[in-house]
């Protein structure tokens, strides 16, 4: 928080020291970077002050320290794998927030989430946002690189989540949003094609992280833009459309078992046995 006003600084990570201890990391971020004006609003927990809080996952995987991380902006809808996310801010102020998993939400409130951008030291009302979106995915891949113990911690990155408010992105002109999908699109791509965020992400960890990390990509976008009507529309308790988050159970329970699955596999490679009983 500088005097002026909240600063969102790309080339900064502030957290590393937290994540560094636990045993899965999970990160996400892309929704809200394109959101300007009235439109950069985000949903923080309003009960800050408990940053290193960390919980722990139960069941088939063992008893893991897991923390989704959501890397200055986003992060909802883990479900039931997933226990806990956080959010930091420049202004110091920190929210840790149990998921649905277990059974309680922190309440929300809405807060535009910066005032001012910083570039290599240079302080600007703004910038073209895909430019600082890479910017900024670059400064986690160098935190990866330099900070990450692959022996330990497994990395992964949650992909894009998509919203349906434009019909003709699935080749229904006349539809504004969400309200009346019913159905979800058949096949396997989607008229439009990935958002930009999408192949953004895949372009930074492909290029600027090394395979020796271990890093992996949940890629989730194409399987959820499918489900147009997977969304609570106005049926979310606020009264207003609603085409970004989505209904639970749903499509993050989808998310959630490549999620498993990937922590199964990955626990088979490195030859961990089931059966004791700390998997009980």
């Amino acid at each position: 928080m500088e005097q002026f006003g909240r600063v969102l600084k790309l080339n900064s990570l502030k957290s590393g020291d937290v994540w560094r201890q636990v045993d899965v990391l999970i990160f996400n971020t892309g929704l809200w970077w394109h959101r300007t004006g009235i439109k950069q609003l985000a949903r923080v927990a309003n009960s800050f002050g408990a940053a290193q809080k960390v919980n722990e996952v139960h069941g088939g995987v063992g008893r893991r320290r897991v923390v989704v991380v959501s890397a200055v902006l986003s992060g909802w809808g883990w479900g039931s794998v997933a226990l806990c996310w956080l959010l930091r801010r420049e202004d110091g102020m920190e929210g840790v927030g149990a998921t649905l998993g277990e059974g309680r939400l922190a309440e929300a409130v809405r807060v535009a989430m910066w005032d001012y951008v910083e570039d290599d030291g240079i302080i600007l009302e703004d910038m073209d946002r895909m430019v600082a979106f890479k910017k900024a995915l670059m400064t986690w891949a160098k935190w990866v690189e330099s900070d990450v113990n692959s022996f330990k911690t497994k990395v992964f990155f949650r992909g894009i989540s998509p919203a349906h408010y434009k019909g003709v992105e699935w080749n229904e002109r006349g539809a504004r949003n969400c309200s009346k999908e019913i159905r979800p699109l058949e096949g396997s791509t989607y008229p439009s094609g990935v958002p930009i965020e999408a192949n953004v992400v895949k372009d930074i960890m492909s290029n600027n992280i090394s395979s020796s990390k271990s890093v992996h990509l949940l890629d989730i976008t194409i399987l959820s833009q499918l489900r147009k009507d997977g969304h609570p529309s106005t049926y979310n308790g606020a009264g207003r459309m609603d085409c970004t988050h989505w209904c639970v159970a749903g499509v993050p329970d989808i998310w959630n078992q490549l999620l498993y699955a990937q922590l199964l596999q990955q626990d088979m490679e490195d030859g961990f046995d089931y059966f004791t009983p700390k998997y009980l």
